[in-house]
């Protein structure tokens, strides 16, 4: 099984956010938009993960949801991409409000999961929400427009009150994500 935790885009937010994409200069790309019924934001990715460790998983992840505390909002901003704007692989809105609670989930996984033999994640945590992945050279054009997209308006938040045990199917047409467990904040 392919895993990961992570906290799920509400669809009327995931809606928003598509809506202001359609409305950008970069809407026609070259590349494939997430669906917003995937949107996500990623905790910790697992890999493949033998279905023997769900128990220990589920443990693990009660301990870290149980150690954040209480449901928090989160609000996304600045548009951005990894591993630059003038070099763009990944596209996504940053995490403005919530980010240092994302994080701190984000590091509770991962000592967590180290500690069941997942490795580490070797980069500091950046709360985001990936809108695409992008593997051509851009021409310059398209590079400005990413450089002028607007940071999302104040309506662009929700609530985070559970993180999710997600399960990843990869087909031709994409990702699809099944809710394996729930925990509640």
């Amino acid at each position: 099984m392919r895993l990961f935790f992570g906290v799920e885009i509400s669809r009327n937010l995931g809606e928003f956010i598509w809506r202001e994409i359609k409305k950008s200069p970069i809407y026609n790309s070259p590349w494939r938009w997430i669906p917003a019924r995937n949107y996500h934001l990623t905790l910790k990715f697992l890999g493949e993960t033998d279905e023997k460790l769900l128990g220990d998983l589920k443990e693990a992840a009660t301990r870290v949801v149980s150690a954040a505390g209480a449901p928090f909002k989160i609000r996304l901003e600045s548009f951005g991409a990894f591993p630059s704007l003038s070099s763009p692989q990944v596209v996504f809105y940053s995490i403005n409000e919530g980010s240092d609670k994302l994080s701190g989930l984000a590091d509770g996984f991962n000592r967590e999961m180290e500690s069941l033999g997942f490795k580490r994640e070797r980069w500091t945590y950046h709360a985001h929400l990936t809108l695409a992945r992008i593997k051509k050279r851009l021409s310059p054009p398209l590079i400005e427009n990413l450089k002028r997209i607007p940071s999302l308006p104040e309506e662009a938040n929700q609530q985070v009150d559970s993180i999710i045990l997600f399960r990843s199917h990869l087909r031709h047409s994409g990702a699809t994500y099944e809710k394996v467990c729930d925990f509640a904040l």
